[in-house]
């Protein structure tokens, strides 16, 4: 589907919105994290597949895609631990398919799948741990992508997964963008962890 230049700047500010959310506070309301999370993922996959089957009609995509999203999105929250694994393997892919684009390689899917499966196992044995990781990075991800789009780059994260190659020909604006992105989510681990650390403070008293 090809979105209006209208349309791409609302979705980049609800991804600056909700990567804030998810960056800052994620571990504290994870279960709201895994509802988003679902609910993009549903809305993603069930819309692709109806304007595919229907030819194209986008009408059609957006209501099939905002039912499965909110289908995603109770499954993902009633089914935590399943939810929890999921997130892992999100933040393994993409830490797969950053350092794939960054090193200026093509897309190696033995590695891509070993990365996604070891991040939902060590998610579920290192839960707060992992939680803090994925959110914090997952969200500075959101607000990255979100803020670049704005400033005009013509930068489109999905590229990362149709095309990481393509990346390296960014030259110093993949790197700026990078370390943006590893600043907010080390940023991000800092402000949860002193978070968590009040919200116990809080509790003993």
């Amino acid at each position: 589907m090809e979105f209006s230049r209208e349309t791409l700047d609302i979705i980049a500010s609800a991804s600056i919105i909700i990567g804030t959310v998810t960056c800052f506070f994620g571990y504290r309301i994870f279960k709201v994290v895994l509802g988003i999370m679902g609910f993009i993922l549903g809305i993603s996959i069930f819309g692709a597949v109806a304007y595919s089957i229907s030819g194209g009609e986008q009408t059609v995509a957006i209501i099939v895609g905002l039912l499965g999203g909110i289908i995603s999105a109770v499954l993902m929250v009633t089914l935590y631990f399943i939810g929890i694994f999921l997130l892992g393997v999100g933040f393994g892919s993409l830490l797969g398919i950053l350092l794939t684009a960054g090193a200026g390689g093509g897309l190696e899917l033995a590695v891509l799948f070993v990365l996604a499966i070891l991040g939902g196992v060590a998610t579920i044995i290192f839960q707060k741990l992992m939680i803090t990781i994925s959110t914090s990075f997952g969200g500075s991800w959101g607000i990255v992508s979100g803020i670049f789009h704005f400033i005009g780059w013509d930068f489109d994260p999905m590229q990362f997964f149709s095309n990481p190659i393509g990346m390296k020909y960014m030259g110093a604006q993949y790197y700026i963008m990078f370390l943006c992105w590893l600043v907010l989510g080390v940023l991000g681990i800092v402000v949860q962890y002193e978070d968590s650390g009040k919200k116990k403070v809080e509790e003993k008293k």
